[in-house]
């Protein structure tokens, strides 16, 4: 199972509906995106 995935199911089950990822290395770790500059909101969803 992907990292983003364990957070999603993670949320579900603990019913949080949202995480606001914000630090850079945590958003790679999460999704393997890398953005630069990192001022903009990067939504993910279902």
């Amino acid at each position: 199972m992907k990292r983003i995935q364990k957070l999603q199911t993670y949320l579900k089950n603990k019913k949080i509906d949202t995480a606001m990822i914000t630090d850079p290395a945590n958003v790679f770790y999460l999704t393997e995106f890398l953005s630069a500059p990192h001022i903009r909101f990067h939504g993910i969803g279902d």
